[in-house]
């Protein structure tokens, strides 16, 4: 069994904020200490913060059957700043929504794996999102006893998880950040794709599937975008050197988008956006518009372009938008076992980050759990979750997920390619 108490639901307006508040005050939980202690392990005498406990329940059956392994959730509650008193007291609590998004996902994951006859003991640490607070945390003895650690969600905190890691040879999770939080650090796992994947996929695609005879990359030179151009250009140049790879200055917000026109020709044109800017792609929509029929376009975004408000995805569709995931758009609710028990379990259909969770929780509590199998050996198997896909790659910085996979517009969303 899964031996945490289901104390954090994900609700709404006042019960929400009193369930916090509960946690908070109600449990006497300080920003160091452990939220929740699980299965057979004993309270230190010098542990002066109360505890909730629960027997270790043994399987007779199912396909596991070995000792429950630790796992050491660290996420930023920011319980501190639950204040009943304050008439900003729900706006405070939405800053916990990642944290209890994400817990509720992972939770539910090693319920998953509970109910094939899995146990696991599951530690869990308000870090405040404070680096203080984490180099408190990694004096505590129990999280020595990890066999893995998932957090801190924000990168500020990693590189004091990197060398706690390091010296107690413990693996962590950077469970969100898309990017290499820690530098040759053998121990560190990368569970969202770094961009260096996503550029990768790209350029891969451009030049595998749609071979076109010229790519134009649209720059409005926003600092983000020139990261991914950045990227970008590096993994084309490797991928094919003879294909003729154009950057086009079309000024801030697209205002000086007609000087694309020079570079448009007869038969396909493969544009690269990287804007999440919505103004821009409004712009750039209504000048594709303007251009003869004879002129046609597949056009690359940026991953994160499914979070940008208001893109217009009848002209998305029209003009074949695609874009990189490491995770792509939920299922169909009717399709989906875990968006049903979700949805159920705590009134609100899953979000981004309860999916994560959900997923790491099934992919690394099953490598943890399997008999015989060291984790190292267990992650190197590719997994396609409900909604992340991971494929994890050795590298000196530590495992770095390269599961990336390409999505296309069309109706009204963004879904996988068939691969050819």
């Amino acid at each position: 069994m899964t031996s945490v108490p289901n104390l954090l639901q994900r609700l709404n307006g006042n019960s929400r904020f009193f369930l916090c508040l509960f946690l908070a005050a109600g449990l006497g939980f300080s920003s160091c200490s452990r939220k929740v202690f699980t299965g057979k392990g004993r309270q230190k005498e010098k542990e002066k913060e109360e505890v909730k406990e629960e027997p270790e329940v043994e399987k007779d059956k199912g396909p596991f059957k070995r000792e429950a392994p630790v796992l050491s959730l660290l996420l930023p509650f920011r319980l501190d700043q639950v204040d009943p008193g304050s008439a900003n007291s729900l706006e405070s609590l939405r800053k916990s929504e990642v944290a209890l998004d994400f817990y509720q996902g992972f939770r539910m994951g090693l319920d998953s794996l509970s109910a094939m006859g899995a146990s696991f003991k599951l530690q869990v640490y308000d870090t405040r999102d404070e680096n203080t607070t984490i180099s408190r945390l990694t004096m505590k003895p129990e999280l020595a006893e990890s066999e893995l650690i998932v957090g801190p969600v924000f990168p500020s905190g990693m590189n004091i998880i990197g060398r706690f890691a390091q010296n107690h040879q413990v693996y962590f999770i950077s469970p969100l950040a898309p990017r290499i939080a820690v530098e040759d650090n053998a121990y560190q796992i990368v569970a969202t794709a770094p961009m260096e994947m996503h550029t990768n996929k790209a350029a891969g695609f451009i030049a595998g599937r749609l071979r076109p005879s010229s790519v134009l990359v649209l720059s409005t030179a926003n600092a983000e975008e020139s990261k991914y151009i950045g990227s970008f250009m590096k993994q084309m140049r490797e991928k094919s050197s003879s294909l003729q790879v154009t950057e086009i200055d079309v000024g801030s917000f697209g205002s000086n988008i007609s000087s694309l026109k020079e570079y448009l020709h007869e038969g396909q044109n493969v544009l690269v956006v990287p804007s999440l800017s919505s103004t821009f792609w409004k712009i750039l929509f209504s000048y594709l518009d303007m251009q003869p029929g004879s002129y046609q376009f597949s056009i690359i975004a940026h991953p994160e372009l499914p979070e940008v408000e208001n893109i217009d995805m009848v002209k998305a569709e029209k003009y074949q938008v695609y874009l990189t995931s490491s995770g792509g758009m939920p299922p169909k609710a009717e399709s989906s076992g875990f968006y049903h028990a979700y949805e159920q379990k705590y009134g609100l259909p899953p979000s981004a980050y309860a999916a994560k969770g959900f997923d790491l929780a099934m992919y690394f509590g099953t490598a943890l759990w399997n008999q015989g199998q060291e984790l190292t050996e267990a992650i190197k198997e590719p997994y396609s979750g409900y909604h992340n896909e991971f494929d994890f790659s050795q590298t000196p910085d530590g495992y770095i997920n390269r599961g990336v996979k390409v999505l296309k517009a069309h109706n009204y969303e963004f879904s996988e390619v068939e691969q050819e």
